[in-house]
């Protein structure tokens, strides 16, 4: 880190911003520090950590408490998103005090929602929250579970109904990034990534939050009306969410029960001649996603294999062709193998080790 005879820039804004709090100041002071900590090379990881060691998590949400009971919407959504950019992999700087004041702000906004929902600002700052959540959760089953013992699921899946129920009234653009931040929190619930624990609860978690009241339909609802405005974005952050989600036959069932299959299959049909699907070949997880979905429709249904090499007319659908290309992608090579084995088809699988040395090998001595 390059050193600066009057300190680093943004250890400068940070005690700035600490005398502010101490003070009657003007916003535009407020403003002029925050920028400063938005500036492209803050985002090295030895300048926040030095951020993080001078308590700007602490200071940020300070001042977060101090704008929010004014409805200073655009200034807290500004706090928070330079707290993202410090605390981005570094999910232990955020303690559940700090968690708390972030759940707090999020319960209060949404029910404010049933009173007055047109606030653009107002859906920007929700996704600030959620933005600030998500990353406190990551590689941290401390905050996941402190997480997951509050309302904030149920709170969360309330706010998702709520967007349903303004989908009609509202632009999407207003409420898109608090949806997709919304999810991406969720999914931060479900994941098993912190090396400190043993055993994580991310399963757990996955399976109480498909279970929350109305979970499932509400999704459903939401791809459903995102689907019929012909509008994309949102519903990979929505199915995403739904693949880490249900993880259980009951909860698949119960998502079959609102229509979720249709509602699946129609995403695909109405995007079938799409420009972009060109393109999923050069795209290596969208090819293993894809040769996994095939494995786990054929793999204990047998009866399936047909449909997928042959079209109602009999003739080749180019799926075994296809799968052949995806062998030449090397990251996709083991699961586009596995797709074509499970199909019956023809394919060449290497035996990497069989447990007897090689002619010469031990005696090369």
């Amino acid at each position: 880190m390059i050193k600066y005879e009057d300190g680093h820039p943004s250890a400068l804004a940070i005690k700035k911003l600490q005398r502010l709090l101490e003070v009657d100041h003007e916003t535009s002071e407020l403003l002029e520090a925050l920028q400063s900590l938005q500036l492209p090379g803050n985002s090295d990881f030895a300048v926040r950590k030095l951020l993080i060691d001078m308590s700007s998590v602490d200071i940020l949400l300070n001042l977060f408490d101090l704008y929010t009971p004014v409805g200073d919407y655009c200034l807290c959504t500004l706090l928070l998103n330079v707290l993202s950019r410090i605390i981005k992999g570094r999910s232990e700087s955020v303690g559940e005090k700090h968690i708390q004041k972030l759940i707090n702000s999020l319960s209060k906004l949404i029910n404010e929602l049933e009173e007055n929902p047109s606030t653009d600002s107002k859906f920007s700052l929700i996704a600030a929250i959620y933005s600030v959540l998500h990353l406190s959760c990551t590689k941290n089953e401390r905050n996941r579970t402190f997480i997951s013992q509050t309302q904030t699921v149920a709170q969360t899946i309330n706010f998702f109904m709520r967007i349903a129920e303004l989908f009609d009234d509202l632009p999407f653009n207003t409420f898109y990034t608090a949806l997709k931040e919304g999810c991406g929190f969720l999914r931060s619930l479900t994941l098993d990534d912190d090396l400190d624990v043993e055993f994580g609860l991310g399963s757990e978690n996955a399976r109480t939050i498909a279970k929350s009241d109305l979970c499932l339909e509400v999704f459903v609802k939401l791809i459903s009306k995102i689907l019929n405005s012909s509008n994309v974005s949102g519903i990979s952050d929505l199915f995403q969410t739904l693949s880490t989600i249900i993880t259980r036959e009951e909860l698949c069932t119960r998502f079959a029960s609102f229509n979720g299959i249709d509602i699946l299959m129609q995403t695909i049909y109405s995007n079938i001649n799409s420009t972009t699907l060109e393109l999923h070949l050069s795209n290596p997880s969208t090819v293993r996603a894809a040769c996994r979905a095939i494995r786990n429709c054929v793999s204990r249904s047998r009866e399936l294999r047909s449909s997928f090499l042959t079209s109602d007319s009999g003739a080749d659908t180019g799926l075994e062709k296809l799968l052949n290309s995806a062998l030449k992608i090397p990251s996709c090579c083991d699961e586009a193998k596995a797709a074509l084995r499970d199909l019956d088809c023809k394919v060449e699988l290497q035996e990497l080790w069989n447990g007897r040395s090689q002619s010469g090998l031990l005696n090369s001595s």
